[in-house]
């Protein structure tokens, strides 16, 4: 080989022989099935980037399979079958959800909404309460107001009451920022 006018020489590369991988230990069932969840996931995440939201559902919920604390997994399921108008998935994905994992209010409302129309308001209260839970500015007071109704509807006057009163003080004062409300 020829560099700036001079010839270098390169020493010839030893040919050494593969030696195949050994484990300090056999995998256990558990090990490949959080490696095969996490492929997946991964898998689903690159689908997404690229725009396939069909295929990136697929992978996640082939990943959920094989996951064991499934609650990032679901976190992603759900607003994906949202955008993907798959409500009845969102739906059965977002019931397996537990209350510590978090999802974004605006998706956590839209699955109210969606039980609601359908009349099972026991599971949209359920949704709007969690909704609550981060006091995200701006949706408090509809929720609330959606809160009294159903309650209402299904009979507990006592909690519809507090949450139209909710309503009313921000209605009455208005300079009033809501989580300052008596």
């Amino acid at each position: 080989t020829t560099a700036c006018g001079q010839e270098i020489v390169l020493p010839a590369a030893p040919v050494v022989d593969p030696v195949p991988f050994e484990p300090l230990h056999e995998r256990s069932q558990a090990e490949d099935d959080e490696l095969a969840a996490m492929v997946m996931f991964v898998q689903g995440r690159l689908s997404f980037r690229r725009e396939f939201y069909s295929q990136a559902l697929r992978q996640y919920q082939r990943s959920l399979r094989y996951a064991n604390g499934a609650g990032a997994i679901l976190t992603e399921i759900v607003p994906l079958a949202l955008q993907l108008n798959r409500v009845d998935e969102a739906l059965r994905y977002a019931k397996r959800l537990d209350s510590a994992d978090e999802l974004d209010p605006f998706f956590s409302r839209q699955l109210a909404m969606e039980l609601t129309d359908r009349q099972q308001f026991g599971q949209a209260i359920k949704l709007y309460e969690r909704g609550l839970e981060p006091a995200t500015p701006g949706i408090g007071l509809a929720t609330q107001f959606e809160l009294g109704r159903l309650y209402f509807l299904v009979g507990d006057f006592a909690k519809a009451c507090k949450s139209f009163d909710v309503v009313m003080k921000a209605v009455d004062q208005p300079e009033l920022p809501v989580e300052e409300k008596p």
